[in-house]
């Protein structure tokens, strides 16, 4: 029970953000102003019943000190559940002040407690975020000025220190200077080591990113069930270069693979302009779609779009590189199921009848010609040029009716 109590105590608030493993939880600043405020809160009821027991005022007035300063602890946690980490973070270095401050008062500044002001900074750094270095600096520079201050006023105001206690003030020095250095250290690697592995993950979101959709990571990261969505209208769009087997006997093979990246990256820059979803490249295929994200509604027209800029960036690629090779594309409409297969090397891909005619209305198109199943052109009507229908008898189909969309 008590480990129950206690996990739910260092881990509040830690579900709130996208903590995918106990490492990046460890870190996290949210888990360790938890677990410092824990560690805190023992520490002081450790001492608590000493000073109840005590007949002493000044001990007495200590264990009311310490009571305070534990139900006010307690608010961190709580306040960290409701995902106000920044509130907590202040409300800890609050308390912990507080506390030496109070301890101090109570003992008339004769107990040492202000040594803890030099424990204080090597726990700022990992109770605040590393975008909050200024704040850090703050409040790191608060605790040194009432560690001098105390240090002052006892020099100052209180019996003046023997001859015989100058070793004690030595090591008091050599104490204090050592806790600033060994601070300064630790933040300095502690911001180091967040920012290195904030960018590390940027990067590696950036990859994962041109691999998978944004929401297909998301689930991944979660759990490593099969995901597959049925989606009910989609558009899918195939392209491919014509004769280009024929290309690939004329033209060295890495000269041919520079051309295809070149291609495809323009093909890939017009996608990314409308939001079209990449699914793959097979040789010189390519193939997107466009409705997965809820928000795409008029997808039909927006694959439409894409489709004549596709082909007037690839009559410019050809002219540029002395090409003879036309271009195929073919769009259709309709439902599909989208999701990841494997277990390694993860694959996003799409499937359906859909996805079919699709590939049909390029393979069974014309040279430099954009070529849509009936279901796109009745969504797309109103917006486009149309030439007149033909009917294409397509193996396993049958009679299919097509158009030619035009370039306007």
């Amino acid at each position: 029970m008590l480990s129950k109590w206690i996990r739910l105590w260092v881990s509040a608030g830690t579900h709130h953000h996208k903590l995918e493993n106990d490492a990046k939880r460890n870190l996290s600043p949210i888990y360790v102003t938890n677990l410092i405020c824990l560690v805190v809160c023992l520490f002081l009821l450790v001492q608590l019943p000493f000073y109840l027991w005590s007949a002493s005022l000044t001990h007495q007035t200590k264990s009311v000190v310490i009571a305070l300063h534990v139900l006010a602890l307690i608010l961190v946690p709580l306040i960290n559940g409701h995902n106000k980490h920044f509130i907590a973070s202040i409300l800890l270095y609050c308390i912990y002040s507080s506390y030496i401050l109070c301890s101090s008062l109570v003992a008339h500044f004769q107990a040492d407690t202000h040594l803890f002001f030099l424990l204080g900074l090597f726990i700022i750094p990992f109770i605040f975020s590393s975008k909050r270095a200024s704040l850090k600096l703050a409040l790191s520079s608060l605790y040194i000025c009432l560690f001098f201050a105390i240090e002052w006023y006892q020099q100052s105001h209180l019996s003046s220190w023997p001859a015989e206690d100058n070793i004690r003030q030595i090591n008091r020095l050599i104490f204090a200077i050592t806790c600033f250095v060994a601070a300064f250290q630790v933040h300095k690697i502690t911001t180091g080591s967040w920012a290195k592995m904030s960018h590390e993950k940027a990067n590696l979101d950036s990859l994962l990113s041109n691999i998978l959709p944004c929401h297909i990571i998301s689930k991944l990261k979660k759990s490593d069930k099969t995901i597959a969505h049925y989606h009910p209208n989609v558009t899918i769009l195939f392209a491919d270069i014509q004769n280009f087997t024929k290309l690939t006997c004329d033209t060295d093979p890495i000269a041919l693979v520079k051309l295809l990246d070149e291609l495809f990256s323009l093909f890939d820059e017009i996608c990314s302009r409308y939001q079209l979803e990449k699914i793959k490249t097979l040789g010189d295929g390519y193939m997107v779609v466009a409705g997965l994200h809820e928000n795409t509604v008029d997808h039909p027209k927006i694959c439409c779009i894409c489709a004549q800029e596709m082909h007037q960036a690839y009559k410019k690629f050809s002219q540029k590189h002395g090409l003879n090779n036309g271009i195929r594309i073919g769009i259709n409409s309709g439902p599909v199921v989208a999701g990841v297969i494997g277990r390694s090397k993860y694959t996003f891909d799409v499937w359906g009848e859909a996805v079919n005619l699709a590939s049909r209305m390029q393979s069974y198109g014309e040279t430099d010609k954009i070529q849509v199943s009936e279901t796109t052109y009745v969504l797309t009507r109103t917006s486009f040029n149309f030439s007149p229908r033909r009917t294409l008898e397509i193996k396993g189909m049958g009679e299919i009716d097509a158009y030619w969309l035009l370039n306007d």
